[in-house]
């Protein structure tokens, strides 16, 4: 633009440095229509900034996808490397990096020193996603064979109750008939009428409890040895992958040692032979360049250290976490189970007491469910629960279940639950008023698996 006289003009040099990036957008083309006028400008700057959008967007997703890369490398324990990056990582001084660089020899190491370690930590990466793509299908097993579990269960169930129901209307339906002969005229006729019927009410509603029991006794072992398998197989998931990782990581070690002897020999080498002024140079400060190799190999171990610890430990703080929380979970929720049956059988007799007297049963409480809800609520069960005790009622509705983790409160629970988690859980049991359960997000756990 300098010199040309057709450009001398401020004002014109500021409006093209403005229109710059458009006009290098548009490929220098004219911004003016044929005869003159600035008509096109106003459209082209609207295209510019909306092509500008576009790839703003673009790169906002493509920000995305990357962010779920390092997601899904997270899950894995892993990270991907560039092949300079490890190298870099070790923190190495100036004056060893013109070392590396001195000779085309001392080039010609390194080149295939960094090349050899990014092998092993690519490596390393792709054993992390093998590894996770194994996880994500010992547990989607596991929630398929779940669901299968849970649809037993409930088909059981629902049979049972559908019974029940029908058994309580129509004793229910006797009760009235007898409760109105009674308000005309009492007999013991009458009276032992209501008696067998109250008797065999109980009794279906004893078969009832223990045959809810029973079945959630056979779904807790069924959970367990589900449990078992799963921890057997994810287990040696892990424990392959932390093996054949430290394999990987005694490798990068092995790099590091044999790259520092080449070096080593290449300063003592050409130490003693002064043939040109790089080396003279590199003879005057042989020892202190071998003291700073040998610095160097030990800064080089202990960044190599740190990311094998870090990978491991990861790995089994996970495996851990998991199966302590599942475990948790499993726990709670045949709890709040055996507690919502306990409160149901209570329920059914208040309801007959109800009949009895003539007066409308109290409402039931929060966690107690109709016969149709408890289908959908029950469970995971835990075996030693609901097991070898004495299946007979409390006879009242409680008003209020246990809200600690005692367990002293319950009804008909027998002895006090022991958590199953051989270690002090991490997340504690937490128990509201009415409700047992436990606070967890499997969701790091099941990446890519349905619910």
């Amino acid at each position: 633009m300098i010199g040309n006289p057709f450009s001398n003009a401020g004002s014109f040099v500021d409006h093209v440095a403005k229109e710059l990036p458009q006009l290098v957008y548009l490929n220098f083309q004219m911004l003016r229509t044929k005869d003159g006028k600035d008509s096109r400008l106003l459209l082209v700057q609207r295209k510019f900034a909306d092509d500008m959008s576009k790839v703003s967007h673009h790169i906002k997703f493509e920000g995305k996808i990357y962010e779920s890369e390092l997601e899904l490398h997270t899950d894995a324990f892993v990270e991907y490397l560039e092949d300079h990056q490890l190298f870099d990582s070790f923190g190495l001084s100036n004056d060893l990096r013109e070392i590396y660089a001195e000779t085309t020899e001392t080039q010609m190491h390194c080149h295939k020193f960094q090349s050899a370690v990014f092998e092993c930590t690519h490596q390393i990466f792709e054993l992390g996603l093998k590894q996770l793509s194994l996880r994500i299908q010992e547990l989607n097993d596991y929630n398929e064979s779940m669901t299968k579990i849970e649809q037993d269960f409930a088909s059981t169930s629902s049979g049972l109750i559908d019974q029940f129901g029908e058994e309580k209307n129509t004793i229910f339906s006797d009760l009235k008939k007898h409760m109105n002969k009674m308000s005309r005229h009492k007999n013991e006729e009458v009276l032992g009428e209501l008696k067998k019927l109250q008797d065999t009410f109980e009794t279906h509603l004893q078969k009832i409890w223990f045959e809810l029991m029973r079945l959630e006794d056979i779904r807790s072992i069924q959970i367990k040895d589900l449990l078992g398998v799963l921890k057997q197989n994810i287990q040696s998931i892990v424990k392959d992958f932390t093996h054949n990782a430290k394999g990987y990581f005694s490798q990068i070690r092995e790099h590091v040692n044999y790259f520092i002897l080449l070096l080593k020999d290449h300063v003592q080498t050409h130490s003693a032979l002064n043939e040109t002024e790089a080396y003279n140079q590199i003879s005057e400060q042989a020892e202190a360049i071998l003291e700073r190799l040998n610095i160097a190999k030990e800064m080089m171990y202990n960044v190599i250290d740190k990311r094998e610890d870090t990978l491991i430990i990861s790995a089994w703080d996970w495996y851990d976490d998991l199966f302590q929380q599942l475990e948790q979970k499993e726990f709670a929720r045949s709890r709040n189970m055996i507690l919502q049956i306990n409160t149901f059988s209570d329920f059914q007799l208040v309801e007959l007491s109800a009949e009895l007297s003539n007066t409308a049963p109290q409402e039931q409480t929060e966690f107690s469910f109709s016969e149709l809800q408890m289908i959908k609520d029950l469970s995971q069960i835990w075996p030693e629960l609901g097991r070898g005790q004495d299946h007979g009622f409390t006879g009242t509705l409680p008003a209020r279940a246990a809200d600690d983790a005692t367990g002293d409160n319950l009804p008909l629970l027998g002895p006090k639950p022991v958590s199953p988690s051989p270690h002090e859980p991490r997340k504690a049991l937490i128990y509201t008023d009415d409700t047992a359960h436990v606070e967890m997000d499997l969701r790091p756990y099941v990446r890519g698996t349905t619910n």
